[in-house]
């Protein structure tokens, strides 16, 4: 009963925004997912079926929807906003807030470049926790943009910061092969990043949305490890259960063409749904 009421809440205020359903295959062929999601890689659940074809889980739902979008891409009306609400499954070791097979609960808009669409996710999804009467719940917001000088895997070892500390984000990026200076020089140059104009923007679009600062900040550390990952980046936190993240959510324009050859902007937050 509280899964439904919780599904019932959330699929009414993306309906109130404009967001239609949409759902994916559960199996998809594995080259799909390949290079996609970055390190996490490991944790496919992949095989080879009956034809000997080799195809994977769901591992999330951005990049099937991508094939998707890409598929019909001629015949959509934009902006399209969607929702979406199935499982996924990752060869997680099992624990708290972490399955092999969980709900997520997607949010995304597509066929829209500016900063705008970022800001009506953000929107939507801080909307969802306000309704279900969370009074602290925030964004964290920055833009991969302003890391593009940075490796990725920099990126993916500074994504961790607040899990394994400094010196954890510093002995990681050795382990990597990354130079001893060079590794300082990374993590100092992204804690001192500043906002920008398009971050500037999402702030001004959720004030004028009605959400008070309380409900967003900068969060310069903030990196997403998500290969696809680009422009805009977000995580939702509830300050009173911990620093988990309960949904995070980028910008992936380029991970579309990628999957299908279509160029369409994408952006979208997954929730997780179990959290």
């Amino acid at each position: 009963m509280q899964r439904q009421w919780l599904r019932n809440i959330m699929i009414k205020v993306c309906e109130s925004w404009g967001y239609e359903p949409l759902e994916t295959p559960t199996l998809e062929p594995l080259e799909l997912f390949a290079g996609e999601i970055g390190e996490d890689e490991k944790l496919f659940f992949k095989f080879k079926d009956q034809g000997g074809r080799d195809v994977a889980l769901r591992y999330d739902q951005t990049v099937p929807t991508c094939r998707v979008i890409g598929q019909y891409a001629g015949q959509l009306i934009y902006p399209f906003r969607r929702y979406q609400i199935q499982s996924a499954f990752r060869a997680e070791k099992p624990q708290k807030g972490r399955y092999r097979e969980f709900t997520q609960f997607d949010i995304d808009i597509f066929g829209v470049l500016s900063p705008v669409a970022d800001a009506e996710v953000i929107a939507v999804t801080l909307d969802i926790y306000r309704k279900l009467g969370f009074k602290t719940a925030i964004a964290l917001i920055n833009n991969r943009d302003l890391m593009k000088d940075i490796p990725y895997p920099a990126i993916s070892a500074i994504d961790k910061l607040k899990k394994i500390g400094e010196e954890g984000v510093f002995q990681e990026m050795i382990k990597k092969g990354i130079d001893a200076e060079k590794a300082k020089y990374y993590l100092s140059y992204v804690q001192n990043i500043k906002p920008d104009d398009t971050v500037k923007m999402i702030f001004d679009y959720l004030e004028s949305a009605g959400f008070t600062k309380e409900w967003y900040k900068f969060e310069p550390t903030l990196a997403r490890s998500l290969s696809y990952s680009q422009g805009p980046i977000w995580e939702i936190i509830i300050p009173e259960y911990g620093d988990s993240s309960v949904g995070g959510g980028e910008r992936y324009d380029a991970l579309i063409e990628r999957v299908s050859g279509q160029k369409v902007a994408g952006t979208g937050i997954g929730i997780g749904f179990d959290r």
